[in-house]
């Protein structure tokens, strides 16, 4: 009760502000990380930058890396049986024993990589994030984090 001006108890005024909760109102619930998502931003913790999860996974992994205002770098990893294809390389190189093909600039802002890893294919895309001079030797770092090895 809250006093009123002439001190007799009133009831509590209701606020018209606060929005009325409705019965079945739910709030989404973003599923927990899959191994995939983990294991990226594991991997890039390793290598001091900080991953976030860029859309919601089904057996995959989207994270990206925030550089600034204008760049950023995304690590994409799917099964092998889940690669759509379609991936144009206009060159191939190896770094550390993995053939890493680059992509299409004109299909991307910045550079786009895919490499195998096991059965899985990883696309790295955007910019190199600091320390690292370019996407060449973020992706060295990137095959001994994962500890991705040389086909055999």
């Amino acid at each position: 009760m809250v006093p009123s001006p002439t001190g007799a108890p009133t009831e509590p005024a209701l606020r018209t502000d606060a929005p009325t909760p409705s019965i079945g109102e739910e709030t989404p619930i973003l599923p927990p990380l899959n191994d995939l998502e983990r294991s990226v931003i594991a991997a890039l913790a390793e290598l001091g930058l900080e991953g976030w999860r860029a859309q919601l996974p089904f057996e995959n992994a989207d994270i990206w890396v925030r550089i600034d205002d204008a760049r950023q770098l995304s690590v994409s990893v799917l099964p092998l049986r889940r690669d759509p294809g379609g991936f144009v390389a206009v060159s191939t190189r190896s770094i550390r024993g993995v053939q890493v093909e680059k992509g299409d600039p004109s299909e991307y802002e910045g550079d786009l990589y895919q490499f195998r890893c096991g059965d899985l294919r990883y696309f790295v895309g955007g910019f190199a994030p600091p320390p690292f001079a370019d996407l060449d030797s973020f992706i060295e770092a990137l095959l001994g984090a994962i500890e991705c090895p040389p086909p055999g």
